[in-house]
């Protein structure tokens, strides 16, 4: 996955700004309001890089704070502290292990510390591992089952009182937006070398998972996975400095075209690639 640029240029974010408000938009719709998340907290987790550093750059400049966490200390610090210039210093990071129960209750006590309530989770942490088939270790299946998807489902749990309580201060539900694959609707083709068969398995695993919790976690938390694609720079940049609400449908290909974060969802995730 590729690690892009901190944040877009001045110019950049001042044409963002004049098309969310242009008569781009339909008549009647000011679409920096119908986006914005001015006075929301978001956490994302994987947040110092890729698909997590986009959705929070994203969510920044529709007014949300936003706490990242990252394992690498000093990539999540360095990522924070370079959105915060840009955004008036509402990112802040949390590092934490999330492969590890030790690392995930920690971060949990840190944002509970913090908040009072949490709008918007964000599971994107995750890992792949790639070998033969033949000699594909069980190590490799441990690793990647353990943080795709049994660390997200203990993080949700772990911050439901924290998302119901959020919910309960906005009066609007709060939200929780698992980051799946396209992997887990169809199998990358064989390679005839190496697999990243756990990788595939954990994400359809996320899809129907997701599934679940928007039935336990309704009406006062919405629940949503989107499959993302592999991003590069040339295809995902573009849609980033266009302006919100095209960002995030064409950094993770969303359904329906809508921010998961500022629409009122269905109960049950539309997964589409």
């Amino acid at each position: 996955m590729m690690l892009l640029r901190s944040a877009p240029a001045a110019s950049s974010r001042a044409a963002s700004a004049r098309w969310m408000s242009s008569a781009a938009a339909p008549e009647g719709i000011d679409t920096a309001t119908l986006f914005s998340l001015a006075g929301r907290t978001a956490l994302v987790t994987g947040g110092s890089r890729g698909i997590g550093k986009m959705i929070t750059e994203a969510f920044l400049q529709a007014g949300a704070t936003v706490y990242i966490s990252a394992r690498k200390a000093k990539d999540c610090e360095a990522t924070a502290a370079a959105l915060s210039d840009s955004y008036g210093g509402r990112c802040m990071a949390l590092p934490a292990d999330m492969s590890s129960d030790k690392g995930r209750a920690a971060l949990v006590s840190s944002l509970t510390d913090s908040l009072s309530g949490l709008d918007v989770l964000v599971n994107n942490a995750g890992a792949n591992w790639a070998a033969p088939y033949e000699d594909f270790p069980e190590v490799g299946f441990d690793k990647v089952l353990h943080l795709n998807l049994t660390g997200l489902f203990y993080l949700t749990r772990d911050l439901t009182p924290l998302l119901r309580a959020g919910a309960a201060s906005s009066g609007e539900p709060s939200r929780v937006i698992n980051v799946g694959s396209i992997d887990g609707l169809m199998p990358p083709p064989p390679t005839g070398e190496s697999g990243t068969w756990p990788y595939g398995a954990s994400k359809a695993a996320v899809h129907h998972l997701t599934r679940a919790l928007a039935a336990e976690l309704a009406p006062d938390i919405h629940t949503n996975a989107i499959a993302a694609r592999w991003p590069s720079e040339s295809g995902i940049r573009p849609c980033v400095q266009a302006g919100l609400s095209r960002a995030l449908p064409c950094v993770t290909d969303l359904q329906g075209a809508q921010h998961p974060a500022s629409r009122n969802a269905p109960a049950a995730p539309r997964l589409t690639h």
